[in-house]
């Protein structure tokens, strides 16, 4: 599934965010979640989508 992560492009109309950093902020908290939990336990696509989303919005507030 973390490979899924890497595979969506979010669209997103300021061009100073760097896709490929908010993909890699993705990939960190899809690892540090399943640090500490099961995979079995949660939905690793619920937990790939929020993590995107997270990352998304952690990547919009730091270009401001």
């Amino acid at each position: 599934y973390l490979s899924n992560v890497f595979e969506l492009y979010p669209r997103h109309p300021d061009k100073a965010i760097s896709y490929r950093s908010i993909q890699y902020y993705a990939a960190t908290y899809v690892k540090r979640f399943f640090l500490t939990r099961s995979i079995l336990q949660y939905n690793p696509k619920l937990v790939c989508a929020s993590s995107m989303l997270l990352a998304i919005k952690v990547g919009c507030v730091s270009c401001m």
